[in-house]
């Protein structure tokens, strides 16, 4: 396979090199011994998948990709690489590793991890404010919490952060684990409207704003994250080893 662009061509040792020195390479493997290796074990256990399975998986992936008819799936097949038949067996191996997550992991297993870990499933909504000096940061906390200034417009005004200053400092839902541990227990200890900080980050000063904290549930989102979880563990230490040699031609 060659991916043509208007400044030359990539072949697949070239993506390879790229891949591997971007630090990619790894993540992308392991996610195809996932699936080539997760399907043969399925297999292996006696694990099918029915023809009316087979269609609607598909069926789902075109409409994913917004592939219309039969015309625009071909095209897309072409350009991806793929004959009909290398199609639907991807589509069978997708199939096989969901069954067989399904049977590795019980729903006592998913119970077990939880309670077991439910601080790594809290989750606190927070805004941001990042700045070069520790003094401005002062000014600036003073402002909020003396003044009453909006940390919404203090952040759009002051903060480096343009990603997030541009959205009146909104970082959206977080985890413990993104965090150092010492704040990140002020964080989800915080009532819902608090401002932290000046915490040091990498010699600048951040100012979080606690919108809320929510504690964890065990829903259907945090089901599934801890089944690929634990799932993921478990095809790593069947496949703990990766080798990965390239052969001249």
């Amino acid at each position: 396979m060659l991916i043509e662009f208007n400044g030359g061509a990539l072949n697949p040792e070239e993506i390879i090199r790229l891949l591997s020195f971007s630090g990619l390479l790894e993540r992308i493997v392991r996610e195809a011994i996932r699936i080539k290796a997760g399907a043969a074990e399925a297999r292996s256990r006696g694990i099918t998948v029915t023809d009316q399975e087979l269609q609607k998986f598909a069926d789902d992936y075109r409409f994913s990709r917004g592939l219309q008819d039969a015309e625009e799936t071909m095209a897309f097949l072409k350009k991806s690489g793929l004959t009909m038949d290398g199609f639907e067996e991807l589509c069978e191996s997708f199939l096989l590793v969901g069954k067989l997550q399904e049977s590795i992991v019980t729903d006592q297993d998913v119970e077990d991890y939880f309670f077991s870990h439910l601080g790594q499933f809290d989750a606190a909504m927070v805004s941001r404010i990042l700045v070069r000096s520790e003094s401005l940061a002062q000014e600036i906390l003073m402002q909020a919490k003396e003044d009453g200034a909006d940390f919404h417009l203090l952040a759009a005004r002051h903060s480096v952060e343009r990603n997030t200053a541009n959205h009146g400092g909104y970082a959206g839902m977080v985890s413990r684990a993104d965090f150092p541990l010492g704040f990140s227990t002020r964080v989800f200890s915080a009532s819902a409207g608090e401002i932290l900080g000046p915490e040091p980050v990498d010699d600048q000063f951040l100012l979080l704003l606690v919108e809320s904290v929510r504690k964890a549930e065990l829903n259907l989102e945090i089901k599934t994250l801890i089944r690929e979880i634990l799932f993921e563990d478990w095809i790593s230490l069947k496949n703990h080893e990766i080798r990965i040699s390239s052969r001249e031609t």
